[in-house]
């Protein structure tokens, strides 16, 4: 219902994932007001059934007083029907934070976990993705928050990414042990003895060049680098197309040649392809797509829900912590 694009773009992408993934069913959460006509002028959603949800939480809302008072918003009607089993999983393209508080007070943290993160996929070289956490959920972090960040980034990746043995990196000013501040050097210390397989200290271009499969930081670094990532990629095209349009003859026919190059290169850059982030920590599988997520984002933020339920990724995850909080217990 807070989707920026309005919900004829939300329905359209629902029957998008609907047509794609066979086994997939759907309950759209909202004011049925609003989505009984909008539903019944949509094709393919026969799979597709309507949920009432009289109350929205907007995107300037402080989100722990909204919760608190709109009891029957969409993201927590939506939270408490996964809570329930009545949903094996929840997308909402509404207010982060709302969708944060809404999944953690409902559905509960996993035991030993304090903070839950919000995992974003960003490009390497080669056209695979590397695993960022947290981008957003906790802007303060407590360097055991960032150990746990690493343990469930690592079965993220195994799970959801398909990288059998990933590598982990921790987010800092140097590749040195010595650098970092106060909270990644002790950070440091906990995931040089974690059962991954913890490369050390890395960068903001280790992102990219492939040399980490995940990379663990807070949610205040880990929300700019994700959005300087997105405005520079754009910044790159747009600038790219410049180029070409204002060249000369010789330039415009390199750039018509180029064409499918750049058009992979878009494809294999563009954020819309991965469509959400899981929030991982919470007891049950919560998909956070932008606000201003496009059809494709929000098919593609179905398609990673249905990933994440068939691949049992929260009950893994549950299994995985609960088996670190027994060794470090001995």
């Amino acid at each position: 219902m807070t989707s920026e694009r309005g919900v004829p773009t939300v329905l359209a992408a629902s029957a998008l994932a609907l047509k794609e993934m066979g086994d997939l069913s759907l309950i759209l959460v909202g004011d049925p007001a609003q989505l009984e006509p909008a539903m019944a002028a949509q094709a393919g959603l026969e799979r597709a059934r309507l949920e009432p949800a009289r109350q929205i939480i907007s995107m300037d809302e402080e989100p722990g007083s909204a919760f608190k008072a709109k009891r029957d918003a969409s993201v927590s009607v939506a939270a408490r029907m996964v809570k329930e089993g009545k949903a094996q999983a929840a997308v909402s393209p509404g207010n982060t934070g709302a969708s944060v508080v809404s999944a953690t007070l409902t559905l509960g943290r996993l035991p030993g976990i304090r903070r839950p993160g919000i995992v974003s996929q960003l490009p390497q070289k080669g056209g695979a993705s590397t695993a960022v956490l947290d981008v957003g959920a906790v802007v303060d972090c407590r360097p055991e928050d960032l150990y746990l960040f690493g343990i469930m980034g690592n079965l993220y990746a195994q799970q959801v990414m398909g990288k059998p043995s990933p590598r982990v990196g921790l987010l800092s000013i140097g590749e040195e042990d010595i650098k970092g501040n106060e909270q990644t050097l002790a950070a440091f210390a906990m995931l040089k003895k974690a059962p991954i397989q913890f490369v050390g200290n890395v960068e903001g271009y280790d992102i990219f060049n492939g040399r980490v499969d995940v990379v663990v930081c807070d949610g205040f670094v880990g929300n700019v680098l994700l959005k300087t990532a997105e405005g520079v990629f754009r910044l790159l095209i747009s600038e790219l197309k410049s180029i070409y349009a204002a060249g000369s003859p010789l330039t415009k026919a390199g750039g018509l040649l180029s064409k499918p190059a750049f058009r992979e290169l878009a494809l294999r850059a563009n954020a819309d392809e991965h469509g959400g982030s899981s929030l991982l920590g919470v007891g049950g599988n919560f998909i956070i797509a932008h606000g201003s997520a496009n059809q494709t984002a929000l098919k593609n933020a179905i398609r990673l829900a249905h990933r994440c339920a068939a691949d049992r990724l929260v009950e893994k995850m549950a299994e995985r912590i609960a088996q670190q909080n027994a060794e470090a217990a001995e």
